[in-house]
């Protein structure tokens, strides 16, 4: 069963499925009143909500909120804390002067020499909340909308549902023993879609620039504010990130759109429920990029180290057969030349597969990721070091022949296992499972 109705500023859409029609029915009734609750606690607009009470009262008294409210705030302060204050609730007065919250301009921006945070927020015993600066406004908007779907899904599965999927304008959560794959819409183009992400028992949520269908095909300027400039971010047109939870979906958003690659330190929360926990398009070329992908420098550095240490070891390898022909003296000293720049090459090499080994290798592995071609890798590469100690240090000639073939041949069946590896990641990222699918719109 499908029901739909507007709030949180979007459409709400609610599918479940349970013992009678009559049991989902009501299961759907009591989900859409949790997130009318959600709705009526925290929104910007409505002057007494909880949020519009802090917003006119908290900074002169402690002002008492219902305890959901008080969640969601502890969440965003943590996120707040966690993120190095990238996810910033505080940014209200931004959004008010880009007439994106009501509000006018010269009510927003006292004079006043510093831009208010959400360090300033103060959560006390009992559900009360202090503000420690007079120009401090927040809004919920950016965390909320996943709290009231979490709360749904609680709902739902509180009232016995077999499986549903809650879907808040491009924040869902799916359950059940059936993977949900969703579309995710190109950013910049609405109307197309730019790859499919299959979520079970999971949470996705995406964020992008606004979008009227009846006005435009393109979608419009960002809305996710940088907290350090108080401006649109610029760089990404859209994030979207998979995560146990929706309330930590919808934030990571934010954090992915406003740090890009930098943000993949705070990705372990959504690492358990997707390899692949987060997206993002370049709003200059369109380009989509992972959380899990390398920085492009250190991507670029390892493909330079590995061109330097084939291109060097194969030039070796003909100098070496050609050493003992009528130009042998050229051929040997090539080869010497080679050897030594190889032997610099594979230095730095080391160097970058240790910095590969904890922010890439070892995080695919936890998510599941490429796990096969990834270890035909690590084993690979762990022969080339192994040999190229023992062609170094190993004493008898016996066994040094044998290191020098192992050597020669993992050098060459390398390139191979690199090309396949990239490529099965590719193919693995985007793999559509067979089920039903749910579009998420962009904010």
């Amino acid at each position: 069963m499908r029901r739909a109705r507007p709030l949180l500023g979007t459409f709400v859409e609610i599918r479940s499925s349970g013992a009678t029609r009559a049991a989902t029915e009501r299961a759907i009734d009591a989900a859409f009143a949790a997130i009318e609750s959600v709705h009526r606690l925290m929104s910007f607009h409505d002057g007494g909500s909880d949020v519009g009470r802090l917003n006119r009262e908290a900074h002169d008294r402690a002002v008492a909120v219902d305890p959901w409210t008080y969640r969601v705030l502890e969440t965003a302060l943590d996120l707040h804390r966690r993120s190095g204050g990238v996810f910033d609730i505080a940014v209200a007065p931004a959004l008010q002067r880009l007439g994106l919250l009501p509000g006018r301009p010269e009510d927003v921006e006292p004079a006043l020499g510093e831009t208010a945070t959400s360090a300033a927020i103060e959560l006390l015993p009992r559900h009360r909340v202090r503000f420690h600066h007079p120009a401090l406004k927040v809004d919920l908007g950016g965390i909320a909308k996943g709290f009231a779907v979490d709360r749904a899904v609680d709902v739902l599965r509180g009232c016995d549902q077999s499986s549903g999927l809650v879907n808040a304008g491009g924040d869902l959560a799916a359950f059940g023993t059936t993977a949900e794959t969703i579309d995710i819409r190109d950013p910049r183009y609405p109307g197309r879609s730019l790859c499919q992400v299959a979520i079970a028992n999971a949470a996705l949520a995406s964020s992008a620039g606004r979008f009227d269908p009846l006005q435009s095909a393109d979608a419009f300027s960002a809305t996710t504010i940088d907290p350090a400039t108080g401006e649109p971010v610029a760089e990404f047109a859209g994030a979207s990130v998979c995560a146990p939870s929706c309330i930590i979906a919808d934030a990571l958003t934010k954090i992915v759109l406003i740090s890009g690659e930098r943000a993949v330190g705070l990705m372990r929360p959504a690492r358990s429920s997707c390899p692949r926990p987060a997206t993002f398009t370049s709003r200059r070329n369109g380009k989509m990029s992972s959380a899990l992908q390398l920085d492009r420098r250190l991507r670029w550095s390892l493909y330079a180290a590995f061109a330097l240490l084939f291109a060097t070891g194969a030039v070796w390898l003909v100098a070496d057969q050609l050493k003992d022909s009528t130009d042998g003296e050229i051929w040997q000293a090539t080869a010497a030349n080679m050897l030594m720049v190889h032997g610099g090459a594979a230095m730095l090499m080391l160097l970058l597969l240790g910095a590969l080994f904890p922010i890439h290798i070892a995080r695919a592995w936890r998510g599941r990721l490429n796990r096969i071609s990834g270890s035909i890798m690590v084993v690979c590469n762990a022969l080339l070091i192994l040999t190229a100690f023992g062609l170094y240090y190993l004493g008898a000639e016996t066994l040094r022949p044998w290191a020098s073939d192992v050597h020669i041949a993992a050098g060459f069946v390398l390139p191979v296992l690199i090309v396949a590896h990239i490529w099965l990641g590719r193919r693995q990222s985007k793999n559509k499972a067979p089920a039903r699918s749910a579009k998420p719109a962009p904010r």
